[in-house]
């Protein structure tokens, strides 16, 4: 995700909002100064809702747990029936997955928060262009083929402003799983026998035992 859509996504969002902020300067530097006051708002709620779906993705709760439970009981049946433990082992199995499903619910309730928080937040940048670029066209500040040429590059900024903390989520993802890999690349193993040899004359020897 970093080497892929991570680089292409910075790259394409950089370029994206140096060009599109430098002609909206030249257009208007007051109200391009205006327009860019949600835009740190957007990155930092999309890192946030990412960062949630991200938590849940990874560690999904009792679903793991219930998997695990569920295909070793059949296993130990007889030992289940021969202490009696049924109702016990019903408990066990019950709390994975009310755990799951209580996950599942605060997922949903935070996405259901994102795409109106996300549409609320562009809405407003747009309003602030109506609004503060509607008072420079009154005053003669501002042309109108201007004004129309400010929205239109300002639509342009909405999927930068959106990819800016879709993106920060992606490289800490990648950090933490760059330094996952680093840790069992450069890991030690506790047992070194590079030193023990068997003698070229000397017939290797062993025992195996099988139990029933």
């Amino acid at each position: 995700m970093v080497l892929g859509p991570g680089i292409m996504y910075s790259a394409t969002t950089i370029a994206t909002m140096i060009l599109a902020i430098a002609i909206m300067i030249t257009l208007s530097p007051t109200l391009t100064i205006w327009v860019l006051l949600p835009a740190p708002f957007v990155a930092v709620a999309v890192g946030f809702l990412a960062k949630r779906f991200t938590t849940f993705t990874k560690n999904p709760g009792g679903a793991g747990d219930a998997d695990r439970k569920s295909a070793g009981e059949p296993s130990g049946v007889r030992i289940i029936r021969a202490y009696a433990q049924e109702e016990a082992e019903i408990r066990g199995f019950d709390e994975p997955n009310l755990e799951y499903v209580s996950r599942n619910i605060k997922l949903i309730r935070t996405w259901s928060m994102f795409m109106p928080s996300l549409t609320a937040m562009i809405g407003t940048t747009f309003l602030i262009v109506l609004w503060q670029g509607g008072h420079q066209l009154l005053r003669g500040r501002i042309s109108l083929g201007a004004l129309i040429a400010f929205n239109g590059f300002l639509a342009q900024l909405v999927w930068p402003m959106i990819a800016l903390g879709w993106v920060t989520n992606i490289f800490q993802r990648g950090a933490a799983s760059m330094g996952r890999l680093n840790y069992i690349l450069t890991a030690q193993p506790s047992i070194d026998d590079r030193s023990a040899k068997v003698p070229a004359n000397v017939m290797p020897q062993g025992e195996i035992e099988f139990r029933i």
